[in-house]
């Protein structure tokens, strides 16, 4: 029996997405759908019924889908699908690495919750049929230097061990469409800007930023039509996101951050802090009021959580400006720019907040606040809406949303080096929470 003392991290992870490639020459498509699903990537979209999930049918950028069933898919075009999804991916080919480097790699990836190494790499030199493949590597058993193959052909073979050395020769034959040898692939989350420690994820890609531009700037006024109150205002902005709009912004999991060394438990700390202080804000309270009321029970429920509900509402403005957003939502939008509860009235969240915010400013939520909405304006100014951050994914639309980007992007740029000011973490007593 191999000695795992690493890797149980990573394995269980792909093992709760792992998949069966749909098509033959689908393998490295069906590694990025385990990917992309292991590693909890809303797809932006609906898969079936309500559920948002990966599937390869997803993934037609870069390369036409009905190419890649003939072809496959070459090394640079699967690493252009995966950053399309809005992974980091740190891409290596075997010509450009070594096998100390790469086992290190491994060794990292493998004991982390939050990446995933996969590898292509040639069938014919570990002795099975056919040639290119893409799978994702599940463990690594340093005493006997072996590799778990979480092979996706999965009517092929079962997850397999693989001497490491052995897996480094198969990555370093050369690959006759391209002549170069393959590779390997960290993927991960991407914070997109956001500090390492920030309770905020932000995913970009797939067109998530400019559908949010969109519907704030577009759409979303015809939804609020009736609206009585800033809480039912905020309600339905919420409660009618476009799923590519709900996949921009998510909250980490400090779960997720394992172990007992100083550094984990203090990063735990901080992200636990950033969404007490979260759950302390007008925001969060109004639409936690309405996710326990009538509204819900009249309309349904809300497509996040309300913490991950009251994020998005708290950075989107780094995206549309501070105007566009009073424009979007113009009976809550001062809710917006508070970030302490009122005064306690008798317990509740309200002791909450205030335990957050003994100091008077809640500073690790302010910190998260500021570099997701600077992440969100540079990358509004970074592209367009015909070329966003994915090779195809601006085909509809993109002239009518020419004159949005210009105006956005100018007050993006404005935006960018905006701070929060001590004032806008106070309460703005002339407009009650609730109003």
């Amino acid at each position: 029996m191999r000695s795992l003392t690493v890797g149980p991290r990573a394995f269980f992870r792909i093992a709760e997405a792992f998949r069966t490639q749909d098509e033959p020459a689908f393998c490295g498509l069906g590694t990025l759908v385990t990917v992309l699903n292991a590693l909890e990537v809303d797809p932006g979209e609906v898969w079936k019924g309500t559920w948002r999930w990966y599937a390869e049918s997803m993934l037609g950028c870069c390369v036409d889908l009905e190419e890649i069933k003939v072809s496959g898919v070459a090394f640079d075009e699967w690493c252009c699908i995966a950053r399309c999804q809005g992974l980091s991916v740190d891409a290596l080919r075997a010509e450009d690495s070594s096998i100390d480097g790469f086992r290190r790699t491994v060794a990292e990836a493998c004991a982390s919750d939050t990446a995933i190494v996969c590898v292509s790499y040639s069938r014919g030199a570990l002795g099975q049929a056919g040639d290119g493949h893409y799978s994702p590597i599940g463990c690594f058993a340093p005493r006997s230097d072996e590799v778990l193959i979480m092979d996706v052909a999965r009517f092929k073979h079962p997850p397999h061990w693989v001497p490491l050395p052995r897996l480094w020769e198969a990555m370093s034959r050369k690959d006759t469409t391209t002549g170069r040898s393959r590779g390997y692939a960290t993927l991960q989350r991407s914070v997109a800007g956001c500090a390492a420690h920030s309770a905020f994820v932000l995913t970009f890609g797939r067109a998530r930023l400019w559908a949010a531009v969109d519907y704030f700037a577009e759409s979303l006024g015809s939804r609020l039509a009736g609206a009585a109150s800033a809480e039912e205002e905020l309600w339905l902005a919420m409660r009618n996101l476009p799923a590519a709009v709900a996949a921009l912004v998510q909250l980490r999991d400090a779960d997720c951050e394992p172990g007992c060394e100083p550094e984990r438990q203090a990063l735990r700390a901080r992200i636990e802090r950033s969404q007490v202080e979260l759950a302390a804000t007008p925001v969060y309270h109004a639409l936690a009021a309405a996710n326990a009321g009538p509204l819900k029970k009249r309309d349904g429920p809300l497509p996040l959580g309300v913490g991950a509900c009251t994020a998005l509402l708290l950075v989107i403005v780094g995206a549309v400006g501070e105007e566009g957003l009073r424009r979007a939502l113009p009976q809550s939008a001062h809710l917006l720019s508070q970030l302490t509860p009122p005064p306690s009235r008798g317990g509740g969240t309200q002791e909450v907040g205030q335990q957050a915010n003994q100091a008077g400013r809640p500073a690790a939520l302010t910190e998260d606040i500021e570099a997701a909405r600077a992440a969100l304006a540079d990358m509004i100014s970074s592209t367009t809406p015909a070329h966003h951050t994915c090779c195809d994914e601006a085909k509809d639309g993109a002239t009518d949303r020419a004159e949005i980007h210009e105006a956005v992007g100018q007050r993006s740029k404005e935006h960018a080096g905006h701070k929060l000011l001590p004032e806008q973490c106070a309460v703005e007593t002339s407009h009650p929470p609730h109003a």
